[in-house]
């Protein structure tokens, strides 16, 4: 049995004659008639009563029908469906997520897909930036988004998207004695105990290696540099006063009370934190562009309305 066989029955039944379905049909109709043949043969049973006037269902043919037209129209629709997947209209995203450094974009450009691409399911999967090129190679997710520390390198495999920079900042307890300062030196944090999130999985630099070289290249040799497990355990003890650290003020910005941030004093492109929205160079995926091209114009609209408030 072939869809074929199907479609015809439907319009035979439909039209109560072989005539006019074969016209329906564009098919001669010796032709059609043999394939209703080979339906009712296949199925067992009879499924229309012919005479001179036409053809009519029989009780079996009844029932049959309203499956037949119950499965042509899942037919229709899957054709439509696997159209509209293949336009980015349909279909599944996945995004890995960075926590709190996504929050000045990510909400707005989710609204905006959303609105634009309403049967796209879009689940956020939250990773640590080092580990996103990784998950894009293996297929996990199809956009993410990476970090860097001043210029970025980019990476042979992969395509980038600019989404956010934000300068480095100290952050250390209000009640913090350095904390009356509108400004800091690197000099002013050489006796301080600097806290740095940790990697567990040793890939690249991690959070205390990257603030040890930021003095380094100053020539100073900073004081103790201790790692912690998570951004939350950090901000407890700067908040307690066990330390201070240095992290985008994108980040800082959502610290737990009793924090603080300050500008550092000296300048540097290794002072500005760069994010940017990463796919995989040649990805097939109509719905990953569609992202890309709806977080693209997001990002342009608030460029436009911050250059808009500034002129104020």
């Amino acid at each position: 049995m072939e869809l074929r066989h199907l479609r015809y029955f439907a319009a035979v039944a439909q039209e109560s004659s072989f005539r006019r379905a074969a016209t329906r049909l564009h098919v001669a109709q010796p032709a059609l008639s043999k394939q209703i043949r080979d339906l009712e043969h296949e199925v067992g049973v009879e499924l229309l009563e012919r005479d001179t006037t036409g053809a009519r269902l029989t009780d079996a043919g009844t029932v049959f029908l309203a499956e037949v037209e119950r499965v042509l129209e899942q037919v229709r629709q899957a054709v439509e469906f696997a159209r509209e997947a293949k336009q980015g209209k349909r279909g599944q995203l996945t995004i890995g997520n960075v926590g709190t450094m996504s929050a000045s974009f990510m909400p707005a450009s989710l609204a905006a897909f959303r609105e634009k691409y309403p049967d796209v399911d879009v689940a956020l999967r939250e990773m640590r930036s080092l580990d996103q090129i990784n998950a894009l190679t293996s297929g996990t997710i199809q956009i993410g988004f990476a970090g860097s520390i001043g210029t970025a390198i980019p990476e042979e495999d992969v395509e980038m998207l600019p989404v956010l920079q934000s300068p480095m900042r100290v952050i250390l307890a209000r009640a913090h004695p350095l904390a009356a300062n509108p400004t800091l030196s690197f000099t002013q944090l050489l006796d301080e105990r600097l806290l740095g999130v940790a990697d567990p999985k040793r890939v690249g630099p991690d959070h205390g290696e990257l603030i040890r070289g930021l003095f380094t290249k100053r020539g100073m040799r900073p004081g103790i540099v201790k790692r912690v497990d998570s951004l939350e355990s950090l901000l407890a003890l700067v908040a307690g006063q066990q330390g201070v650290s240095i992290m985008p003020h994108i980040i800082s910005t959502h610290h737990a009370d009793g924090i603080v941030s300050r500008s550092i004093r000296e300048g540097g492109p290794e002072l500005m934190f760069h994010l940017w929205a990463v796919w995989r160079r040649g990805e097939t995926s109509q719905i990953a562009h569609n992202f890309i091209d709806v977080l693209r114009k997001v990002q342009g609209r608030t460029r436009r309305q911050r250059k808009a408030a500034a002129a104020r």
